[in-house]
């Protein structure tokens, strides 16, 4: 369900946005006369008024995320797993929010409206740890424990995700080093599982 969920919203984000640059491209050719046939080109320049709607598309998708990354953290019982998440969620959150950051600049996404994106990306993972907190602290039973196990799917589905669809063919797709590549994903499935016989 986690990872349908995310994959949903992120083809949403992606139909919207890639429909925008579409439509402006077209309209830059028909309007721009002369300029569409000749050598001088300008770039296209992104829309005042879309580039908060589409921060907001972007900003919902990763946010879904990010609840289930605090998700994930906050229903483990082990030190030792949750130092194993921990590791992997701050890993993989600065580069995302780095990545975010060069995104709403791209879209021409004004101050103000940036750093809420950015300070309401950064609230979502605590939500999420607390949400799991209160699941494992709550009265034992079997609606707690379907609750867990329920959330640990969802959870555990948004990380098959990012991992299988957004990170590692992102990755590859490069041709540059792929000995170095496998390497470092080998050497990350190690150093987790070295982490999981810890636990």
């Amino acid at each position: 369900l986690g990872f349908f969920f995310v994959f949903l919203l992120e083809s949403l984000a992606l139909q919207y946005c890639h429909g925008d640059a579409g439509r402006s491209t077209v309209q830059e050719e028909e309007w721009g006369g002369t300029h569409a046939f000749g050598f001088h080109k300008h770039p296209p320049v992104p829309s005042p008024s879309r580039g908060p709607l589409r921060a907001l598309i972007l900003l919902l998708s990763l946010s879904f995320h990010s609840v289930f990354e605090g998700l994930a953290v906050g229903l483990q019982t082990s030190v030792a797993a949750t130092i194993q998440l921990c590791v992997a969620v701050l890993a993989h959150k600065g580069l995302v929010v780095f990545s975010v950051g060069l995104r709403l600049l791209k879209m021409g996404t004004g101050t103000r409206w940036a750093a809420f994106c950015i300070l309401s990306l950064a609230l979502m993972s605590p939500v999420g740890l607390a949400l799991g907190m209160t699941v494992t602290g709550g009265a034992s039973g079997p609606a707690q424990g379907l609750a867990q196990a329920v959330l640990e799917g969802v959870a555990a589905g948004t990380f098959l995700y990012v991992t299988f669809l957004e990170i590692l063919p992102r990755e590859l797709a490069c041709p540059e080093a792929p000995l170095a590549k496998y390497g470092c994903v080998a050497a990350g499935f190690a150093f987790m599982a070295l982490i999981a016989l810890w636990a």
